[in-house]
């Protein structure tokens, strides 16, 4: 059954990170991993300090690449 949630719901979608599909990892490589942990954090509080929809955060669009 499609509906709407009657609750929250944190979802992300990361194009890089940080490793490759060759295994390789180091400060040449993207990472979105940092910024999505900083958004997720901004949900958590968000969510308990009530989910007001007026107080929503700012949340980044994904890229279009």
């Amino acid at each position: 059954m499609r509906g709407k949630f009657d609750y929250p719901v944190f979802v992300a979608a990361p194009k890089a990170v940080g490793i490759t599909s060759t295994g390789e990892t180091g400060e040449a490589v993207p990472d979105d991993l940092p910024q999505i942990l900083d958004a997720y954090r901004a949900f958590v509080n968000w969510v308990e300090e009530g989910a007001k929809l007026e107080d929503t955060p700012d949340f980044p669009l994904p890229s279009a690449a």
